[in-house]
């Protein structure tokens, strides 16, 4: 009987614990308002600019889903063939779910726009 074992090395290791140190550090430090520059001039915590970032995330995300929602009805498409090519038609309402997403998920999409 043979065991999984990784063959990592003490060098590996210790490079590994550093860069993940440097990246908390960093995480930490952008946790920071002034340094994260999420701060206005004012010290308000995201000023106007807040506004336009959200505007212009909110877009993308709805361009995002409308590209992601066009794979998914052929996805679904694909998902209905092979269940009835492979399966004999057992499974065919996942394919439904997936239309059912791709069809009104932007109203999930367009919900989490006005948080």
């Amino acid at each position: 009987m043979s065991s999984f074992a990784l063959n990592v090395s003490d060098v590996q290791l210790k490079r590994f614990a550093v860069w993940m140190m440097a990246f908390t550090a960093v995480l930490l430090c952008m946790m920071i308002p002034e340094l994260a520059m999420a701060q206005d001039g004012d010290g308000s915590l995201f000023g106007d600019g807040a506004d336009e970032i959200r505007t212009q995330s909110d877009t993308s995300l709805r361009a995002w889903w409308e590209v992601a929602s066009t794979y998914m009805l052929w996805i679904g498409l694909a998902i209905l063939a092979a269940t009835v090519i492979f399966f004999k038609g057992q499974g065919w309402y996942v394919a439904l779910i997936v239309w059912a997403v791709a069809a009104w998920g932007d109203k999930a999409v367009d919900w989490v726009a006005k948080l």
